[in-house]
């Protein structure tokens, strides 16, 4: 698999602005192209609350008013207001990228962000999209509402997540991923998300390695017999090591005892430069994940990049 163009949705925040570095040494790395897109919100006014849900994002109940708001004159000026500066951030934006050398395009558009962001994916053939996300984990209902979780549940293209404001890991300072570090459950779902690591894996020259996690803890116990309760699991993934170096990519293998989020961040921590590649859906294995819900885990509390590849369903 090949990465050849970039999508990188931006919203003019400092936050969203931090995944820059990141995006610019991606791109450099994969020798891919970027396109840069804002989504802008309709301008909605001051409506009933039982008229406009999602937060304010335009998405219009069934009311007694039979007016579309959105084509008011003053609603429409809004809109248009909101355009030329996002234009404005779009612009600043382009010039970073290309003083750093990289071709980039950019483009806005008007409407709920989820659904926009998707679309631009498709109009420009985009091969991987570049997200950024603050802390989650201080917002009490974790993922819930959040663009991101709802690119994850919907998005069709693998999207690599930083999170905004950090070293991404120290990604976006070196440049350079050193391991790649992949979550399987035994599925063949979860096993949807190896090409996309092994193409990382070749290009960035990083090591690979396979990650299965067992809930049950196995610290402690004669390691004779943690050796038999991880022998399924351990020659799971030889199988898919084996199969994997077939195509040139040299995989290393764990059994980790522990919750997988976890385990899976642990890792990843203690390797450095790295980056986590879990699927947005999965089945139950040896350790009874649901990956979805592990991938939101992992997104919420990694401090590497996480990338996201969804499956699709046998």
């Amino acid at each position: 698999m090949s990465f050849s163009r970039i999508l990188v949705p931006l919203d003019g925040s400092p936050a969203g602005n931090s995944i820059l570095p990141s995006a610019i040494a991606l791109s450099k790395k994969l020798n891919a192209e970027l396109r840069i897109h804002a989504v802008v919100d309709h301008a909605t006014g001051q409506l009933p609350a039982y008229f406009v849900a999602d937060g304010g994002r335009g998405v219009e109940l069934p009311s007694e008013f039979d007016i579309d708001f959105r084509q008011l004159p003053e609603w429409q000026k809004i809109t248009e207001d909101r355009l030329d500066k996002a234009k404005g951030y779009l612009a600043d934006a382009e010039k970073i990228i290309q003083d750093a050398g990289v071709t980039v395009e950019s483009s806005t558009s008007v409407g709920d962000p989820t659904l926009e962001i998707n679309a631009a994916a498709k109009r420009v053939n985009a091969d991987l999209i570049v997200l950024g996300s603050s802390g989650w984990s201080d917002l009490p209902n974790g993922l819930v509402g959040s663009v991101v979780e709802r690119m994850l549940q919907s998005s069709t293209v693998p999207m690599i997540i930083f999170r905004s404001g950090t070293e991404a890991g120290g990604f976006s300072a070196s440049g350079n991923i050193s391991q790649v570090i992949t979550g399987l459950d035994g599925s063949k779902l979860a096993e949807q998300g190896l090409e996309v690591a092994a193409s990382l894996s070749r290009a960035f020259g990083a090591g690979l390695t396979l990650v299965t996690a067992t809930e049950t803890t196995t610290r402690g116990i004669d390691p004779e017999v943690a050796e038999r309760f991880n022998a399924g699991p351990s020659d799971y993934l030889g199988r898919v090591a084996k199969s994997i170096s077939k195509n040139g990519v040299k995989a290393s293998t764990m059994v980790a005892s522990g919750p997988a989020a976890q385990e899976l961040c642990r890792i990843a921590h203690e390797a450095g430069e790295s980056v986590i590649v879990v699927t947005t859906r999965g089945r139950s294995g040896f350790s009874r994940w649901t990956l979805g819900s592990i991938t939101d885990r992992v997104v919420r509390t990694a401090m590497c990049p996480v990338i996201a590849v969804p499956s699709i369903k046998e």
